[in-house]
């Protein structure tokens, strides 16, 4: 800490009071730290009044108060909700989707998208255009999915590409039944993870969602992959109905297999809306397992996070047309920041704030708690919602506001504020 030198909260700061304490939270990080009332108000003042941290410190009477307010600043430092540095730091996102094809060979009823049958938009050259304004953002990953990215005629062309420009982690999101010794003997040497979606732990389970057959087309993927000498292939699965009581065996699948197991959340989005009954768990059910296998309010804070979601700070989605959005499942056209083609300069779309004059940036920003009308008011808001597309589920009348809130409300405040 440069003592002399101001401080200022960082843009992703979130606050909740409550009573005589209040909670700074970094939801980029998800860290947090609650100070009373009175600390608050004196580093809001040394804020708002420009005041250096030496100034500030000198002006305090009581040594043991110096000592503490020094230490609460390096805390607020340390996890980034104040800020010494003068210029503001821009958000870019490091993690990208590319979905290159909205072709599938399956027709799973819980898509998303609604991917089948149907013709390429992106040219293979316009698919290696988008990759080179991608790594203009110098990104640590890029993810190739789509439909089905192995329908893309050139796919393994376009990954050759990928890899001679781009040096960080290529993964590839497949259904994982179009791999041959062929294909898997170049593909392993270009990529860094394979996802492969199941959705069950057998062929029964797997067949109710994916279709016949397919579980054993990943079963053999899965041991081909093993025999080309690749070990980073990840198992995932998106809870329903159905396979919801098999989560503990799927776990164990994948520890057979030597795959890592991925649980993906039910959205009664594209192809899952008109299936949603069939599939959907029941959101109130208390005991319900899910993305980490357990959904249950910790008994104490010490672990707990506040709402940290990346979409656009971390993560961007480009669809098969070319389209950017916040990530993979806000792709509504209210969200939508441009076609990455038509971006000139796309490093300077995020670096000059440009994404931040469109309506698609302003429309996402409502769906944070803290700004969402229904949320805003709440003082443990930032810890109830762990995804802001349920936020934007509950905005178009997809989901119903948890019939819940209220008792939740009672058990975070517990929690977080340690109210009884």
């Amino acid at each position: 800490m440069n003592e002399e030198m101001s401080i200022k909260l960082t843009e992703h700061t979130g606050i909740l009071s409550h009573k005589k304490r209040v909670i700074l939270g970094n939801t980029n990080s998800g860290e947090w730290i609650k100070i009373s009332q009175e600390c608050y108000q004196l580093i809001q003042t040394v804020i708002q009044k420009h005041y250096t941290v030496r100034d500030f410190i000198s002006a305090l009477k009581d040594e043991s108060d110096k000592i503490y307010m020094k230490q609460l600043l390096n805390q607020l430092l340390e996890i980034e909700v104040i800020t010494q540095n003068k210029q503001k730091q821009k958000e870019i996102p490091k993690y990208i989707t590319f979905a290159i094809t909205e072709r599938c060979n399956l027709k799973c009823k819980h898509c998303s998208v609604k991917a089948g049958n149907v013709p390429d938009v992106l040219t293979l050259e316009e698919c290696e255009r988008i990759i080179e304004k991608i790594i203009t953002l110098s990104p640590e990953q890029i993810i190739f999915t789509g439909g089905e990215p192995l329908l893309k005629e050139g796919f393994v062309d376009l990954l050759e590409y990928t890899r001679k420009r781009f040096k960080g982690h290529i993964g590839i999101m497949t259904n994982g039944t179009l791999f041959t010794k062929e294909n898997i003997s170049i593909i392993v040497k270009l990529v860094d993870s394979i996802d492969i979606s199941i959705d069950g732990v057998d062929e029964v389970t797997c067949a109710r969602i994916r279709g016949k057959g397919v579980f054993s087309k990943v079963m053999d993927s899965v041991k081909m992959l093993h025999e080309a000498g690749f070990k980073k292939i990840s198992l995932s699965m998106v809870v329903t109905k159905q396979n919801q009581p098999h989560i503990q065996q799927f776990f164990e699948l994948n520890n057979q297999l030597g795959t890592k197991p991925m649980l993906r959340t039910f959205s009664p989005i594209g192809r899952g809306e008109a299936n949603r009954a069939e599939l959907e768990v029941n959101r109130n059910n208390k005991n319900k397992e899910t993305m980490d296998g357990k959904e249950q309010i910790r008994t104490n804070s010490s672990g707990m996070k506040v709402c940290s979601c990346g979409a656009l700070k971390r993560t961007m989605y480009i669809d098969y047309f070319g389209n950017m959005f916040p990530c993979p499942i806000l792709f509504d056209k209210k969200y939508f920041l441009g076609n990455i083609l038509e971006q000139k300069e796309l490093l300077h779309f995020f670096t000059d704030g440009e994404v931040k004059k469109t309506n698609a940036y302003n429309n996402f920003l409502q769906l944070y708690p803290q700004n969402y009308s229904e949320c805003k008011d709440c003082d443990v808001n930032l810890f109830c919602w762990s995804c802001l597309h349920h936020i934007d589920m509950l905005q178009k009348g997809i989901i119903s506001k948890d019939i819940h809130c209220e008792k939740r409300k009672k058990e975070l405040q517990n929690i977080i504020w340690e109210e009884e």
